[in-house]
């Protein structure tokens, strides 16, 4: 029968004995070895000082670890992911890098890429603090972002490229599923925990994350228009939000925290660098922004809405109204409105992209040898139909879900075949009205029936 020694204590372990094994295998360890180990996570077993087989284990955890840090002493500077990103993205190149997933919106994305820019450089410049190499009153305040925009107009994906282009943790949130300590739903420190959690529990990328909050004009205190009835949830999170946007230490539960092996049940999270972006709808805006003429509120703030002074204090003054905070809203200090995709920009969406979902559909079919290709008739009939859409561009998924449906389903009879989506097709959704070109023996035979 064949046998293993133990890499600690040098028992043969037989085939059919429990052991522990590195997924290269040079180390293994054997049952008896594992159960010593025990000792050092169980609290109600203290005389173990002298066991040679616990000290054996202890030795080679030691210098197991010392070999680790010794061939990868560099890593963390390696990796540092602000150091990095301030090397290689300045504004115009952040502006570049979105310009391969997003489609108009140029301002917004200049906007952008001017207050991602910022915020790295603001991390880096808080680092020097602790040298004492800048005075802490010269660095700017953090920008959080409000993007304002109907459903579909691209603000979730700002998030996600931002978040995708700079390599760091990001969360998604909805606004609406969030209260206030106390409510029944979402907290606003569930969003900190969601984030650690994508960070791969490194407190300190964490710490340099984004959360982007969606929906954010469902937390208005105001539920009804004329804004007579207040809703104490929404102030609730906004003051919770609030704290969080300013910079504040969090206690969040200890993902690794295990009661056998004591420790602390909480660590602790600062919010000061964690880049905030908001996403809202605010339906009736550019009504509002026509009427607003007056200047109750003088906050200096950036926008992309209007060029016009008057008209950017009306702007604030409506989102003041709609049921925000002044302390709330002053914390966001660009404030960017999506302008609405015109046929052209959805066109170009569907198309152009890096990773647009029509070259997904045709990188699916190519593992499968099926060549894919929609007529102009065809991709004008897909623009048409997010036009008559509701939510914009979000809609393209459930479009090219219901073109491709039937085509997946029936996948064996296109196999080595050039498969056309016709405008009748994208109508009838019937395999019929595509046009199909089969390849047999390396000549092309055209057919429409299958």
């Amino acid at each position: 029968m064949k046998t293993t020694k133990c890499t600690i204590c040098n028992y043969e372990i037989s085939e059919n004995e429990k052991k522990v094994s590195s997924p290269d295998g040079k180390t293994v360890i054997c049952s008896k070895c594992i159960e010593t180990a025990f000792l050092l996570i169980n609290p109600t077993i203290t005389n173990y000082k002298n066991n040679e087989t616990l000290n054996k284990i202890l030795d080679i955890v030691k210098n197991e670890n010392n070999k680790f840090l010794k061939n990868n002493e560099n890593i963390y500077e390696e990796t540092s992911t602000i150091e990095k990103n301030l090397t290689e993205f300045l504004p115009n190149k952040i502006h570049d890098k979105l310009n391969d997933y997003i489609i108009g919106q140029e301002e917004t994305k200049k906007v952008i890429s001017v207050a991602i820019f910022q915020h790295l450089t603001r991390i880096k410049m808080l680092k020097e603090i602790e040298k004492e190499e800048i005075d802490e009153d010269l660095i700017l305040k953090k920008s959080n972002i409000l993007l304002i925009g109907d459903s579909g107009s691209g603000k979730t994906l700002f998030a996600e490229t931002i978040a995708k282009i700079l390599n760091i943790p990001l969360v998604i949130a909805d606004a609406s599923s969030l209260t206030s300590k106390g409510y029944i739903g979402g907290d606003v420190d569930d969003m900190l925990q969601t984030l650690l959690a994508k960070s791969d529990n490194d407190v300190e990328l964490a710490e340099q994350g984004i959360i982007f909050i969606d929906e954010i004009d469902k937390i208005s205190s105001n539920v009804s228009s004329n804004g007579k009835q207040k809703d104490v949830t929404g102030s609730g999170v906004q003051e919770n939000l609030l704290k969080m946007m300013e910079g504040t230490t969090v206690q969040i539960k200890n993902p690794r925290f295990h009661p056998m092996q004591g420790g602390s049940q909480t660590i602790e999270l600062n919010t000061k660098n964690i880049l905030f972006i908001f996403g809202g709808a605010f339906s009736g805006l550019d009504d509002i922004i026509k009427e607003y003429n007056n200047e109750k509120y003088k906050m200096g703030f950036k926008t992309t809405l209007e060029k016009d002074v008057e008209k950017q204090h009306g702007i604030v003054d409506y989102i003041l109204d709609y049921g925000f905070s002044p302390e709330f809203l002053g914390r966001i200090p660009i404030i960017s409105q999506l302008k609405k995709l015109e046929k052209e920009e959805l066109l170009k969406i569907i198309t152009e992209p890096k990773n647009s979902i029509l070259k997904q559909y045709i990188t699916f079919f190519k593992s499968s040898n099926i060549e894919i290709e929609f007529s102009e008739n065809a991709l004008n009939k897909v623009v048409e139909e997010i036009q008559n859409n509701k939510i914009g561009a979000r809609a393209l998924k459930k479009i090219f879900e219901n073109i491709f449906l039937n085509i997946t389903y029936d996948i064996q009879n296109f196999v080595n075949s050039k498969v056309i989506i016709t405008e009748e097709y994208i109508k009838t959704e019937d395999l019929k009205d595509l046009k199909i070109i089969k390849f047999i023996d390396d000549k092309k035979i055209e057919a429409n029936e299958i």
